[in-house]
């Protein structure tokens, strides 16, 4: 929508580099730390002309939930845009003599709601987690189970005993602490979601979106192309 709707290039630009950065803030906020600590991507952001050192800085001074602070900047991006229409002209891709310009302010808005609360519903999976009953009462039972199991099972299967207990006891405590991860998986243990690797494909997408919407062979064939 920004690249399309907009076509004041430097606006569309800053607010899909936003886009861009909101997934990696998003990760940091998601592993309990900010952007721009070493282990997050700030610093590889600023590299790659995605964010500004000054905006780094700023997140570093005032600690916030980070991703809200890149979707306050996008609305305040958005909102520009439309008081510049309304200005000067030549910033949407519809002016505003046009009946429906009034009706973009709303789809790019939502969008921009639509990011704020699938980040609200991450948080809350994260911060609500389970009880701490829930793992005492699964190793409780765990610790039960194979110290008597064990002395019931040598009546009849002898010296196979701890061949027997031990990968079952393995296998029973692997699938139990990989069930207390997944209650978190937006860290960086095996099970845990890929976000590095979801963030690279927002990028590459919004990149590609970006590079097609300054192509003016985009609207010579939404005005002219034809099977005819």
């Amino acid at each position: 929508k920004a690249s399309l709707w907009i076509i004041d290039h430097d606006y569309a630009d800053r607010l899909n580099r936003l886009i861009i950065v909101f997934p990696y803030a998003c990760k940091a906020q998601l592993r309990g730390v900010s952007i721009c600590d070493p282990s997050e991507s700030g610093e590889d952001l600023i590299r790659r002309n995605f964010l500004t050192l000054e905006e780094l800085d700023y997140l570093e001074a005032n600690p916030c939930w980070q991703p809200y602070y890149f979707l306050d900047i996008m609305r305040a991006i958005i909102a520009k845009v439309i008081i510049q229409e309304y200005d000067t002209g030549n910033t949407l891709l519809l002016p505003k003599a046009n009946k429906i310009h009034e009706k973009l302010f709303k789809p790019l808005d939502q969008a921009v709601e639509d990011l704020a609360r699938s980040m609200g519903e991450c948080i809350s999976v994260r911060t609500s987690g389970l009880p701490k009953s829930y793992d005492v009462a699964h190793y409780a039972f765990f610790c039960t189970y194979f110290i008597v199991a064990p002395v019931v099972w040598s009546t009849q299967i002898g010296w196979v005993t701890p061949i027997l207990a031990f990968p079952t006891a393995s296998i029973t405590l692997a699938l139990i602490s990989m069930g207390s991860s997944l209650v978190d998986p937006f860290g960086s243990d095996f099970v845990d979601l890929p976000l590095d690797k979801f963030c690279e494909c927002v990028e590459a997408q919004i990149s590609a979106i970006q590079r097609r919407s300054k192509d003016d062979t985009l609207l010579h064939f939404a005005e002219f192309s034809t099977t005819e």
